[in-house]
């Protein structure tokens, strides 16, 4: 009963964090949201971003990582 919990949690979690990772791509490629963005403010939110997605990544691979595990434990 709890590998089942553990299962959707992780199920969940991995959900949330590719939400968010697709919202922070849209925000890479709209860029600012400014009227009139400056191109050293674009390149600074490119960069934040860029990074931002790199870490969710990450986090996406670890969750799986995790999930992967669990998937093993149960059976």
């Amino acid at each position: 009963m709890a590998l089942k919990w553990m299962k959707w949690t992780l199920r969940c979690a991995m959900a949330i964090v590719a939400i968010i990772l697709a919202l922070d791509l849209v925000y890479f490629v709209q860029g600012s949201l400014e009227m009139f963005p400056t191109g050293e403010r674009q390149s600074g939110i490119r960069e934040v971003t860029g990074l931002a997605a790199v870490m969710l990544c990450l986090v996406e691979l670890a969750l799986l990582l995790l999930l992967r595990r669990v998937r093993q434990a149960s059976s």
